[in-house]
C-alpha cells in the first residue's frame, strides 16, 4: 500500500481536530480515503456539468458519517476542475432555509475560485467580468446608450448581457465603469454595488442613483443566486458547484413546521438547475428523508413533498417513480466495508506518524488491525467514532512507549 505524503503540521492539524471530534478539511492533503464508487459517480457529474447539464443531488448518512467531510471533497474536485464553489453551512442558530435572504447572503460571502479560496471571490468575479464586459462592450452599447434604451436598429450590445435582469446589467455597469475610470480603487459607487450584491442593506435612494432599482430581499434572492450563476457561466470557469450542509443533529427543514423551508429548497433546487453548468449538493440530517418517506414508507404527505421537490404534478407521480427518483438524485453514505476502515486505518497512521516523528508498534497494530476494525464493522461503527477510536489508540500506544499526556497534549 503506497504511504501517505503530508506535511507534519497539517497532519497535527488533522489529528488535533479528530480527537475533539470536530470536522477536518483535507484540501487535497492527505487524498481522500474510502466511498471510491461514490466519488467516481461525483468525478462523471462534474464532467456532466461541464457540459452543460444541471444537477441536484442530496447526500444521506446518520450523524457521524462524513457528509461534511465528503462534501469538501467534492469542493477541493471543483476547484481543481475550475469551478466556482460556495459552500453554504446552515444551523438552527444562524442560517436555516426559511429565511432565503441569509440563504443568499452565504451564498455570496462563501463563493470561492481555485486561485482564492481563503476570502470572497466576490469582488474578483466582478472585476473580471468588468475587464471582460469592458474588451468586449458589454456595458454599453456602440451609441453609448443602456441596454434596451438604444433607438438604433444595429447594437452591438451582446446577446449574454441581454439575459440578465436589468438591475443586475446596471450593477455590472456600475462596476465596469468605476474600474476603468477609478484606476482600480473601490469608489463610492463601486462599494455600493458590491454592498448590493452581497446581499448588504442599502438605502433604496441611493442604489436608484446608479440604475438599479430593487433590493436583494426574500421575494427576489433565489432570482438573484439565478442571476450570478448566470454572470459565472459567461466567464471563462466550468459552472458553479453549490454545496448546502445541514448542521446535526436536526435539519432546519424538519424543524420548520411551517413548511416554508422545504418549500424554499424546491424553489432552489427547481430554478437553478434550469441553468446550465450547475451542480448543487444538499446534505441533509436523517430526519430531512422522513418528510419524503416516512418510516421508510410512501405517505399522501410523502407524495406531495417530492412532487414540489422535483417539480413533477403529483398526478404524474406513482410510488416506484417517486422512490426512484429519490434514489436516483442521493448518495448514500452508508457503513463502510472492511477494507475501506482498514484503508483508513493505515491513512491515519501514516498521517500520525507524519505528525509526530513516532512510529507505531506491534503491539498497536494488533489492536487496530485485529480488535478494532472487526468491531467496528460489526457494530457499524460511524466513520467520526471510527477516526476517534483510532486515534484514541494511537495516543494510548504513544503514551506507553515512554510519552506523557502532557507530551500528548503539546504536541
Amino acid at each position: 500500500m503506497t504511504k501517505t505524503r503530508i506535511s507534519k503540521s497539517k497532519a497535527i492539524k488533522i489529528i488535533r481536530a479528530i480527537r475533539k471530534e470536530e470536522v477536518f478539511i483535507t484540501e487535497g492533503e492527505p487524498p481522500y480515503v474510502g466511498r471510491k464508487n461514490l466519488l467516481e459517480k461525483v468525478d462523471r457529474e462534474l464532467e456532466e456539468v461541464e457540459k452543460g447539464e444541471a444537477m441536484f443531488r442530496m447526500v444521506k448518512g446518520e450523524q457521524g458519517q462524513g457528509k461534511t467531510h465528503f462534501l469538501s471533497v467534492i469542493r477541493e474536485k471543483a476547484f481543481n476542475k475550475e469551478f466556482v464553489v460556495s459552500s453554504i453551512n446552515l444551523s438552527q442558530n444562524d442560517t436555516t432555509l426559511n429565511k432565503i435572504e441569509k440563504i443568499y447572503k452565504k451564498f455570496i460571502k462563501n463563493l470561492r475560485v481555485n486561485k482564492y479560496r481563503k476570502a470572497s471571490a466576490l469582488d474578483y468575479i466582478l472585476n473580471k467580468w468588468s475587464k471582460e464586459a469592458d474588451s468586449k462592450n458589454y456595458s454599453y452599447c456602440c451609441h453609448g446608450m443602456k441596454p434596451f434604451t438604444c433607438g438604433y436598429p444595429v447594437c452591438r450590445v451582446p446577446k449574454e448581457f441581454h439575459l440578465l435582469k436589468n438591475d443586475i446589467q446596471s450593477a455590472l455597469r456600475v462596476c465596469r465603469d468605476e474600474w476603468k475610470y477609478g484606476n482600480g480603487k473601490i469608489t463610492p459607487n463601486l462599494d455600493l454595488v458590491i454592498k448590493w450584491f452581497s446581499g448588504a442593506k442599502v438605502l433604496l435612494r441611493e442604489i436608484k442613483t446608479v440604475g438599479i432599482e430593487n433590493r436583494v430581499e426574500r421575494n427576489n434572492a433565489i432570482e438573484y443566486m439565478g442571476e450570478i450563476c448566470k454572470l459565472i457561466n459567461h466567464l471563462d470557469y466550468k459552472g458553479i458547484v453549490i454545496l448546502i450542509d445541514e448542521d446535526e443533529p436536526e435539519s432546519s427543514i424538519a424543524a420548520d413546521k411551517t413548511m416554508e423551508s422545504f418549500n424554499n429548497l424546491a424553489l432552489i433546487r427547481n430554478r437553478l438547475i434550469r441553468f446550465p453548468n450547475i451542480y448543487i449538493l444538499y446534505a441533509a440530517c436523517h430526519d430531512f428523508y422522513r418528510l419524503l418517506m416516512p418510516d421508510g414508507n410512501i405517505t399522501e404527505e410523502g407524495y406531495a413533498n417530492i412532487s414540489r421537490l422535483i417539480d413533477i404534478p403529483i398526478e404524474f407521480m406513482d410510488k416506484a417513480s417517486s422512490i426512484k427518483e429519490v434514489e436516483n438524485m442521493t448518495f448514500n453514505l452508508d457503513n463502510l466495508s472492511f477494507n475501506e476502515i482498514e484503508e483508513i486505518a493505515q491513512n491515519l497512521l501514516d498521517i500520525y506518524e507524519a505528525g509526530y516523528d513516532w512510529t507505531a508498534t506491534e503491539e498497536v497494530y494488533c489492536r487496530i488491525f485485529r480488535e478494532f476494525i472487526p468491531q467496528a464493522v460489526k457494530k457499524h461503527t460511524p466513520v467520526g467514532k471510527i477516526y476517534f477510536n483510532l486515534v484514541t489508540i494511537l495516543d494510548k500506544g504513544r503514551q506507553e512507549s515512554g510519552k506523557t499526556l502532557q507530551d500528548l497534549n503539546d504536541s
